[in-house]
């Protein structure tokens, strides 16, 4: 039931780079390639990668972009495998129109004692996306950036919530799925909803609080725990908070996930006072107090 997976993969270009000086380096390229295809495997369960190349050279970076904004790709994803200057890309970069993310990432995921120039050579990324990401913000290029060992799940959750935005924004409509109606008093939801939708391109339908609650009681104790698990490991979870609380927020968590993706919604608000105050309501004042 995990509303993410369920959902198509965003298409993207993934952008290796290195620099001219290592690829004289007997040996080394083809190392840092091994490294590009374990960073791959990993990129591919967030995202179909329909192209990729690993290079040092600023025409074949050119080259690369273009041909991805002509297969209308969501994004670009790149990444460093050593220390990159920055012009390799920074131009190429610039004038695509496709979404940019910068994965900053790296293949160790500590540094140990035994820590030694050949594991530093092979993990030497940071710089070159500071260079990068720099040069860029000059430009004013507007990226995304997720950091972290390539096999965090935390930093492949943000890289994935990233190229799941591109893919929204370049699919024309914005599915917008609401519960509850207008907060009364609120009047940012004041205004003239057809008119709205079509200046900006968005359709925006209604669920029932009655939907979400049968959801909610058909979500299996198993997936509640094992999400509960994923949540143990992505989060510090208060000892103090009580198991029915949290078996029954991570049950929740799941039915809404589901409910958006029977909507196909990208995006979802409501009025939290519509869920409190209806009949059956799984989360009852007496048991579990006002939001």
């Amino acid at each position: 039931m995990n509303g993410i997976s369920s959902r198509p993969l965003p298409k993207v270009g993934a952008i290796g780079l290195s620099l001219p000086l290592y690829s004289k380096t007997p040996g080394y390229f083809d190392r840092l390639r091994g490294v590009w295809n374990s960073f791959l495997t990993e990129l591919s369960t967030e995202a179909a990668v329909a192209e990729n190349i690993f290079t040092c050279d600023a025409d074949e970076v050119a080259a690369f972009c273009k041909k991805a904004e002509s297969l209308q790709l969501d994004a670009i994803v790149v990444s460093a495998l050593s220390y990159c200057a920055s012009l390799t890309a920074l131009q190429a970069l610039c004038d695509c129109r496709l979404p940019l993310v910068i994965w900053n990432t790296q293949f160790a995921n500590r540094i140990e004692n035994s820590f030694s120039n050949d594991d530093l050579i092979m993990n030497h990324t940071v710089q070159g996306i500071h260079d990068l990401g720099n040069c860029l913000w000059q430009k004013k290029r507007q990226f995304f950036i997720a950091s972290g060992n390539y096999r965090n799940k935390n930093t492949l959750s943000k890289l994935r919530q990233f190229l799941n935005a591109a893919h929204t924004f370049n699919s024309g409509t914005i599915n917008i799925l609401e519960m509850g109606g207008q907060f009364e008093g609120m009047g940012d939801f004041d205004y003239d909803h057809q008119q709205a939708a079509e200046q900006l391109n968005y359709r925006l339908t209604s669920a029932s609080c009655e939907e979400l609650r049968e959801l909610f009681h058909a979500v299996p104790d198993e997936a509640v725990n094992a999400e509960t698990a994923l949540f143990a490991e992505r989060f510090c979870i208060d000892p103090a908070l009580p198991e029915k609380v949290l078996f029954d927020s991570v049950k929740m968590h799941l039915a809404f996930q589901q409910l958006r993706n029977q909507y196909n919604a990208d995006a979802f608000t409501m009025n939290f006072l519509a869920l409190n105050d209806s009949p059956g309501d799984p989360f009852p004042r007496d048991q579990y107090g006002d939001c």
